[in-house]
C-alpha cells in the first residue's frame, strides 16, 4: 500500500465527512457539534437494530479501504460509496420508534428523509449492489486473490441484511413506498447475472488457497 494512495484515502474520507451531513446540518436551528456527535450516536427502540448495522457496514468498508489494492479506482469508488451511503442513513433518515400500523404519516421536524421516500429505497440498493460489485471486480495481484474479496461479500451481506430488515419493517406496511418487485427486481437480475460469475470465481480462489 503506498505512501499515496493512503493519503487520498484519507482526504476523501474526510471530504464525504464534511459533505454528507451538510443537509442534515441545514434542517437544525442553532446546531451545534454536540448535536452532530448526538446524530452519529445510537438511537432508541427499532432503531437501534439499524444504527448496528450502519456502524459495522461503516467500519468495515473504512477498513477495507486500505485492503484493496492499488490501482483499482472503481473499487475504491465503489467502497467510498458504501461509507457515504452509510453515513447519510444515519444521519439523514429518520426512524419511527412505533410502526404507526400502515398509515406512514411519520413526519419527523428534523429529518430528511422518512422511510418511505423514493430516495431512501435506492439508496439502500445502491449500498447492496455497491459491495457485490466491489467482489466481482476486485482484480488478482501477483496471482493471488485480493485481501478485499473476503470484506466486501461481508458487506454485501450486511448490506443485504439491512435493507432487508429496513423494507420489512419499515417500507413495507406503507402503500405509498416503491415495492421492489416492482421496480427493483430488474435492476437487482442485470447485476446479478453480470456479477456472479465474478463472486463465484473469487470465492474460488480465495478458499483455493
Amino acid at each position: 500500500m503506498s505512501r499515496r494512495f493512503i493519503l487520498l484515502s484519507a482526504l476523501l474520507f474526510a471530504f464525504m465527512f464534511l459533505i454528507v451531513p451538510a443537509p442534515a446540518l441545514a434542517q437544525v436551528e442553532n446546531f451545534n457539534f454536540d448535536d452532530l456527535l448526538a446524530s452519529l450516536g445510537p438511537r432508541d427502540g427499532r432503531a437501534l437494530i439499524y444504527d448496528v448495522l450502519l456502524y459495522m457496514i461503516f467500519f468495515i468498508a473504512f477498513i477495507n479501504q486500505f485492503l484493496i489494492p492499488d490501482k483499482q479506482l472503481p473499487i475504491t469508488v465503489l467502497n467510498f460509496i458504501v461509507m457515504g451511503l452509510a453515513l447519510t442513513l444515519k444521519l439523514l433518515v429518520e426512524v419511527p420508534t412505533v410502526v404507526n400500523d400502515f398509515t406512514c404519516n411519520f413526519q419527523p421536524a428534523n429529518a430528511v428523509f422518512i422511510p418511505n421516500d423514493y430516495a431512501v429505497f435506492f439508496m439502500n440498493i445502491g449500498m447492496f449492489l455497491a459491495p457485490l460489485l466491489m467482489a466481482g471486480g476486485l482484480r488478482s495481484v501477483k496471482g493471488k486473490s485480493s485481501k478485499a474479496v473476503a470484506p466486501s461479500i461481508f458487506l454485501a451481506i450486511l448490506t443485504g441484511s439491512y435493507m432487508a430488515a429496513f423494507w420489512f419493517l419499515e417500507q413495507r406496511p406503507c402503500s405509498d413506498v416503491p415495492r421492489y418487485e416492482e421496480s427493483g427486481i430488474e435492476l437487482f437480475l442485470i447485476v446479478g447475472v453480470f456479477s456472479l460469475h465474478l463472486i463465484r470465481s473469487r470465492l474460488h480462489g480465495l478458499f483455493r488457497r
